[in-house]
Parts: structure tokens; C-alpha cells; sequence
């Protein structure tokens, strides 16, 4: 083989046909452990994505059972403000609470007599009485005068 003469303005020898089409094991090494790092990183952004999506998703789905739940306490509410401004629940609420009457009525006080209890039949057996039997005396026991 002739020997190369270098001249000055001359291209730098060809590399031989085997290093440009294989390369060196070194170079394809780095280039298999670039690819790799980055499927790695793009496998751990994409797992990310993904999970932050589970967590929205779920979220979301809590929130909108909350907004049901409180549409739901809403128009109990809004029920309960219609009935309380109603004239029936005024007038049961001012005989109930403050012992109110309407112009007319009379007021009947019972008062129990000092020796018996209430629901006694006045004969003893009040204790050993069942409620049915208790409720029966009430009604149809002979009544002192």
C-alpha cells in the first residue's frame, strides 16, 4: 500500500467502512442507556399523570355527591320554612309553647288527686298491671264520686 502523503488543505483520512456503519460498542452503549433513561423518565411522568387524573376523577365525584347531599338539606329547609310560615304551624306552636287559646275556647286544668299516681285506677293494682289492662280500667272502671 502506497503510503498517504498529508497535504495541508487535504480532507483528514476516511474512517474505516465498519465504524461508520456499526460504530463503536462504547457509542452504542451510551446511546442504549440514553433511550433507556429516557423511557424511564417518560414511563414515571406518564404513571404520574395518570394517578393525578385517579385522584381528580375521584374528587370530583365526592364533590358532586356533596352537592347532592346538599341540595337535598336545601329543599328540606326550604319545605321547612314554607310550613313554619304557615298560619297551622303558628297557631300549634303558640298553644304548645306559650299555653295560648283562641278567643272562645276554655281551658280545662286536671289536676290528680294527692293519694294517686297518674294511669292509677285508684283500687292498688296500678303496678302489677299491664299498659293494655291499665288503659282498660281507665276507661271502664267504676269511677269514685
Amino acid at each position: 500500500m502506497p503510503k498517504q502523503v498529508r497535504l495541508a488543505c487535504s480532507r483528514p483520512p476516511m474512517p474505516d467502512k465498519k465504524e461508520i456503519v456499526h460504530g463503536s460498542r462504547r457509542t452504542r452503549l451510551v446511546v442504549a442507556l440514553a433511550l433507556f433513561a429516557i423511557v424511564i423518565f417518560l414511563s414515571v411522568a406518564l404513571s404520574r399523570v395518570f394517578f393525578r387524573d385517579y385522584a381528580l376523577k375521584k374528587e370530583i365525584a365526592r364533590l358532586q355527591n356533596n352537592v347532592r347531599v346538599l341540595e337535598d338539606k336545601k329543599m328540606r329547609s326550604l319545605e321547612l320554612l314554607e310550613y313554619v310560615k304557615t298560619d297551622s304551624y303558628v297557631e300549634s306552636h303558640a298553644r304548645m309553647k306559650f299555653g295560648m287559646v283562641k278567643d272562645g275556647e276554655e281551658v280545662v286544668i286536671f289536676n290528680a288527686d294527692p293519694g294517686t299516681t297518674m294511669g292509677s285506677t285508684g283500687d292498688g293494682r296500678a303496678g302489677q298491671l299491664t299498659n293494655g289492662k291499665k288503659w282498660w280500667y281507665y276507661f271502664f272502671a267504676p269511677r269514685k264520686q
